[in-house]
Order: structure tokens, then C-alpha cells, then sequence
């Protein structure tokens, strides 16, 4: 985990981002001592500001879909 947190605070840094939004879940404070917390990690380490949000108790929870290769015609949409 610590080393993918790394390298998105790096990105940030050469992309010279504005804001990083972040999504919190709901873990115990063991679990956050025993694996980190990446959005406590971001909120310490990113040279730009950060917003964590946490979804509203009992709203669905949407997963974002990759984008097929073959809408985009292979390239990033623009």
C-alpha cells in the first residue's frame, strides 16, 4: 500500500495538481495502525491540498468502470 500512496504523491507533485480527492471508508483504528490509512498518508505528504470524502450512511456504492478500449478507439478521449 505505502509504496503505491508514494508514488501517487509523487505524481501529484510532477503533475502539479491542484487538489487530490480522496474516498474514505470506515475502517477501525487497529486496522489503521496495523495497514496505514491512505488518505491519512495523502493529508501528510501531498505538496497540494487533499479532500477526503466519506459517502453518505446507506447511499449505493457506485464502482467506476474502465473506459473500453474500443469506444475510445484505443487513445484517451479528449
Amino acid at each position: 500500500m505505502l509504496r503505491g500512496v508514494r508514488q501517487l504523491v509523487g505524481f501529484v507533485a510532477r503533475a502539479g495538481a491542484d487538489m487530490v480527492v480522496v474516498g474514505s471508508n470506515r475502517h477501525s483504528s487497529l486496522h489503521n495502525l496495523l495497514l496505514g490509512s491512505t488518505s491519512a498518508y495523502l493529508t501528510s505528504h501531498s505538496p497540494t491540498a487533499v479532500l477526503v470524502a466519506r459517502a453518505r450512511e446507506g447511499a449505493p456504492v457506485v464502482t467506476p468502470q474502465p473506459a473500453a478500449a474500443s469506444m475510445t478507439g484505443g487513445g484517451a478521449a479528449r
